[in-house]
Parts: C-alpha cells; sequence; structure tokens
C-alpha cells in the first residue's frame, strides 16, 4: 500500500484550481477503513456516517454559491467516495477601476490574482 508521503502530488504546476471547471475528487477514510457502508449483495449499504457525508456533500452547494453537484456524479463506497464538483464564475466580481481588472471570489474564499477580461 502506498503511503500518503511517498506519493507525488497529481496538481498541475501552475495551475489555478480557483478557476470555473469541473473537478473529480475522491476523499478516503482514515486508515482506509470501511466506515461509509458495506458492500451487500454486490451493492453499497450506506451507514449512518456515509448518509451524513452524502447530507453534507450536497449542502456545500447551498452554502457554497459558486459550485454546482449532481447526484449521479456522487458515489460513496465502503472507504471512500468520489465526486465532480463543478465551479462556477463567482456573481461576486469587483472591477478595480484604475487597471480594468476583475478579482473573482473562488471556493475557498480567496481571492485569485486578478485577470484582464
Amino acid at each position: 500500500m502506498r503511503t500518503l508521503n511517498k506519493r507525488g502530488s497529481l496538481r498541475l504546476p501552475q495551475y489555478d484550481y480557483s478557476q470555473a471547471g469541473a473537478y473529480f475528487i475522491t476523499l478516503l477514510s482514515h486508515r482506509r477503513e470501511c466506515v461509509f457502508g458495506e458492500v451487500v449483495e454486490g451493492g453499497v449499504t450506506i451507514s449512518e456516517i456515509g448518509e451524513i457525508i452524502q447530507e453534507e456533500w450536497f449542502k456545500s452547494q447551498i452554502v457554497r454559491a459558486e459550485i454546482q453537484l449532481f447526484e449521479d456524479e456522487f458515489i460513496i463506497m465502503p472507504n471512500h467516495i468520489h465526486g465532480i464538483v463543478w465551479i462556477e464564475e463567482s456573481q461576486d466580481i469587483h472591477t478595480i477601476a484604475s487597471t480594468g481588472s476583475y478579482i473573482t471570489v473562488g471556493a475557498t474564499g480567496r481571492s485569485p490574482l486578478p485577470s484582464v477580461r
């Protein structure tokens, strides 16, 4: 089994992950323990923790207006989840009058570098 500290980063160098786009996310449970559910007759039966994970996943789009989530792009497995997060252009765009640039507040709540539009 690979350990976290031996694995290289999967991130693209110099890529701004706060920009609009679709992002495939995988989250693992601690020590890959099967706490989200179990495999029963070829399917996954979701545990109480798995139900909480699912609720919280979809609540994210309520508290973060710049993301969209779709039920058919999310799955819970016994020890991990997969989902696609769609980051859209923020509606909260501020113009910097002196440069004509814009700053968009992304999903992190931090502003990326201004870009000329």
